[in-house]
């Protein structure tokens, strides 16, 4: 066989074995993305972005303990306890979160939330290579959502993941009757 005609069949036959080694190499770090893509567990680490986020646990509650009293809610509040890591290389923001019912219906944080103990607060700072730990409160109707988490990226541009929040009836430790008195 002839050098250049050799030379021809090795370029042609590597080219699509690195266009296709290239291309596999770019899904491998690949964030699982919203559209489609399969919920993360609550208690996984979800990367994305300069953020990874963890939901430690999910509990309902019927009223809250503020600074100025009881907090009632319109339907029932689902307190989410969350860890951010902030593993960017500048200090980030953390906007307020959303969560989405199985009819795609969201519902934003709610905020009105003065003096109660645990709540991640309005403004959230979060340092480079720190974490934030706290609870999110949302006033919600009894049902099984996800978290809608960001990436902090620019208004209609970022990137989201979502975290499935098993529904679970149990009552928390202050609702369960107190059996004998």
């Amino acid at each position: 066989m002839h050098y250049k005609t050799k030379q021809k069949m090795i370029r042609y036959s590597f080219f699509p074995l690195l266009i296709g080694s290239l291309l596999g190499i770019s899904g491998c770090g690949e964030v699982k993305k919203e559209s489609g893509a399969k919920p993360w567990v609550m208690g996984e680490r979800v990367p994305l972005g300069p953020y990874t986020y963890t939901v430690l646990e999910a509990e309902w509650k019927q009223e809250l303990n503020g600074s100025k009293g009881k907090i009632l809610p319109k339907d029932r509040f689902l307190v989410l306890k969350l860890a951010v890591t902030n593993g960017g290389g500048e200090r980030k923001s953390l906007s307020y979160l959303q969560i989405r019912d199985d009819k795609d219906k969201e519902f934003t944080e709610f905020t009105e939330l003065e003096g109660v103990p645990g709540w991640m607060g309005i403004l959230r700072d979060i340092t480079v290579a720190g974490t934030e730990q706290g609870l999110i409160f949302f006033d919600v109707p009894l049902g099984h959502y996800r978290l809608v988490v960001n990436d902090g990226g620019a208004p209609g541009e970022e990137r989201t993941s979502l975290i499935d929040l098993p529904l679970s009836m149990r009552p928390s430790e202050e609702e369960k009757p107190i059996v004998g008195r």
